[in-house]
């Protein structure tokens, strides 16, 4: 491995475990940017290098003085350009640290523990070589485009299976073994767009490397990033690695074939095009072949107990008691499969339905997984069906199979029984799934050979307890209005912020906020669905049942004493989740449900809980105050396959309907301005 510039001396009393290495060549408008991302992981112990290839703009000055502010940060400049491969190269010569990762100078990191994560499992596995994760693409002002690369988990055998039909690990998410890098003799110099997918191809002969669940990076595309500027030209350096690499990886054909379709593009007819596409998904279809067989294995491999439940008085109270662990210890574990939310739902909405609960028990009869279903009959395209779905829906913000850390075999049991099931329902309907859920993954493995659909439904917004500074740094603005507010609402009389009333409150500050959100609905265009007798009677035993736990709180604005805004939210699984929301709607320019959210948000980074959860919705206060979204999901799948292809039609037709949703917005302000003039005229009369 070539080196250039000998590395100047560096002294210190402690080798750094981790050595970052920024590439940067003209990135003064993304820098700082890059290295605050590093700055905010948990992980402190490492060094960073920022390898600055001979830029011409204000690079230099900027490198210099994050170094200056952080002394584990090292300014290295080259006399002239290098090019990328030599650049990390030179920067792995100079680094003390026992691992790597890269980062390049216009992208960031997105996940504050992702070090922790990399960094333990190459501890515990020394086998392991690389370990990486998923990313998503952002343009220049940070805003999401898409999700680029899959953010599933990825064994060293899947990613063998995949590596020649793309480059499943994106360089920016990647953490490896120094001395492993070195052995491979770094980066190939003579690559100058490839240089790291030809490094994990020669990787994946002598090493195993694994890809984490969840979304790592955010890679930047803008007019001076090579994906633009250069894409052809790099589709070829791709070409000749896979041509290279032919005798060592599967799947020949459809690694070239992905990468002619954009490079022909419209010179090609258009017939001809459909037909490399289906040669594609002909392919594509035995990599999942391979992955549905490695799933039947581990599936086959598993010692879980399946049971299901058909009362909810079969469960022993040791039962109940592991039920609620399996939700708080799970990650993805919501009030929304707490056994008070359950049972309190099915008791007033579980009429003419049929319980289809599965728990996966260990040897010792602890509850692994739980998957909380119920059957139902729904009618599709004038016929009765047989549906299976969540307890809750639709009320539930989150839908999941929760389990335990380590359990992923109970999980897929739990897969593997509801497709048995698909015998006996119509429809397997399961709505708001997380993206990263094992449970979600484990669906789609275990349905694959029967007709399914998937499709991003909404977005969840949180707050990560450990990551303040990002929230600081998003709610910066909306602090500063939310404050002259608060002064503006003062000068109306006294007010007092109550964020946690006792008990013995609760159930008379619900009526009020019943009357409060029905009073709302008449004045406004939204539809309030406490009109229905039983919803009100079903937060009021809700209370009842969370009682003992202390999960369901409720805050309020008073003026006077007069509550002028109510917050309806729990407290559970580690989480604070916003539920119901509402206001008095002659102060809604005060915006008193934001001022509520932003109290209860301070007291929540005082607190123990691990995330602040604002639920489904895309309000712009949310967006404001979030440092972190999740993608809910609705899974369909069905025998007939007729029914999946109408679903997948309606999907696409929601989804052209979302986009000129800017008319629907406009037709509702038109309305709400002529119920304004309306009232105050029937008032007058």
């Amino acid at each position: 491995m070539a080196t250039h510039n000998p590395p100047t001396p560096f002294h210190s009393e402690r080798t750094p475990e981790v050595s970052i290495l920024i590439r940067a060549c003209n990135v003064e408008k993304f820098l700082e940017e890059a290295v605050a991302s590093v700055q905010v992981q948990d992980f402190k112990d490492w060094e960073m290098l920022i390898l600055d290839d001979a830029s011409d703009d204000a690079t230099p000055m900027i490198a210099q003085r994050m170094a200056s502010m952080d002394s584990r940060i090292r300014h290295i400049r080259q006399v002239s350009r290098q090019g990328r491969a030599k650049n990390a190269n030179d920067g792995i010569t100079r680094a003390r640290g026992t691992f790597i990762a890269i980062l390049d100078g216009d992208d960031l990191w997105s996940d504050p523990q992702r070090l922790t994560r990399q960094v333990s499992l190459l501890r515990q596995i020394p086998q392991i070589m690389l370990v990486a994760g998923g990313v998503v693409t952002v343009d220049e002002r940070n805003e999401r485009i898409l999700m680029e690369y899959s953010h599933n988990e990825l064994n060293s055998d899947q990613i063998r299976t995949r590596l020649l039909l793309d480059n499943p690990i994106p360089h920016s998410t990647a953490v490896y073994r120094r001395d492993a890098v070195i052995a491979l003799d770094g980066y190939d110099e003579r690559l100058s767009y490839t240089e790291d997918y030809d490094l994990w191809l020669r990787m994946g002969l002598s090493g195993k490397m694994w890809k984490l669940p969840g979304v790592m990076s955010r890679y930047r595309t803008h007019s001076g990033s090579i994906t633009v500027r250069k894409r052809s030209l790099q589709i070829f350096e791709e070409m000749r690695l896979v041509f290279a690499y032919r005798r060592n990886y599967p799947h020949l054909i459809a690694a070239l074939t992905s990468r002619l379709i954009p490079l022909l593009g419209s010179m090609l007819p258009h017939a001809l095009q459909h037909i490399l596409k289906n040669i594609i998904r002909y392919h594509t279809r035995k990599v999942s072949f391979i992955d549905n067989l490695t799933a039947a294995a581990q599936h086959a491999l598993s010692n879980f107990t399946i049971r299901r439940i058909s009362s909810f008085d079969e469960l022993t109270p040791a039962q109940r008691a592991s039920w609620d662990r399996c939700v708080s210890e799970s990650e993805f574990g919501s009030v929304f499969q707490s056994l008070a939310w359950i049972e309190t739902w099915w008791k007033h909405f579980g009429n003419n339905k049929t319980l289809y609960v599965l728990i996966a028990t260990d040897a010792q009869g602890e509850i692994q997984a739980i998957f909380p279903g119920m059957m139902c009959s729904e009618k599709y395209f004038l016929r009765e069906k047989k549906v299976l779905r969540f307890i809750g829906d639709p009320l539930n913000d989150v839908g999941e199979a929760p389990s335990r850390t380590g359990a992923q075999g109970a999980v897929m049991q739990i897969a593997h029984t509801l497709k048995e099931l698909i015998t006996v329902a119509d429809i397997v309907r399961l709505q708001e799934l997380c993206g990263d859920s094992p449970f979600f993954k484990a669906l789609k493995n275990a349905f694959g050979s029967l007709p399914q659909i998937s499709h991003r439904t909404t977005l969840r917004w949180r707050i990560r307890h450990n990551n303040v500074d990002a929230y600081r740094q998003h709610a910066q603005g909306i602090h500063r209005e939310l404050k002259k507010k608060m002064k503006k609402l003062h000068k109306q009389g006294d007010i007092s912020v109550v964020l946690q009333h006792p008990f013995s409150e609760r159930h008379a500050l619900l009526d009020v906020f019943f009357r409060m959100h029905i009073a709302r609905s008449v004045q406004t265009s939204f539809h309030s669905p406490f009109h229905d007798s039983r919803l009100r009677a079903f937060y009021h035993d809700l209370i009842d049942a969370c009682a003992d736990a202390d999960t369901v709180r409720m805050a309020s604005i008073s003026l006077k004493g007069e509550p002028l805004a109510v917050k309806y939210f729990f407290t559970f699984a580690n989480t604070h989740s916003l539920f119901l929301t509402t206001f008095a709607t002659q102060f809604q320019k005060l915006s008193l449900a934001i001022i509520l959210a932003d109290r209860l948000i301070e007291s929540f980074f005082a607190s123990s809980a691990h995330y602040f959860d604002f639920g489904r919705g895309d309000e712009t206060y949310k967006r404001r105050f979030a440092n972190e979204m999740i993608d809910n999901y609705e899974f369909i799948a069905s025998r007939r396959s007729l029914l999946i292809a109408f679903w997948r039609i309606a999907a696409q037709c929601k989804h052209t309907l979302k986009r000129s949703d800017h008319i629907l917005h406009i037709a509702r302000l038109i309305k709400k301005t002529l119920q304004q003039v309306r009232y105050p005229l029937n008032a007058r009369l």
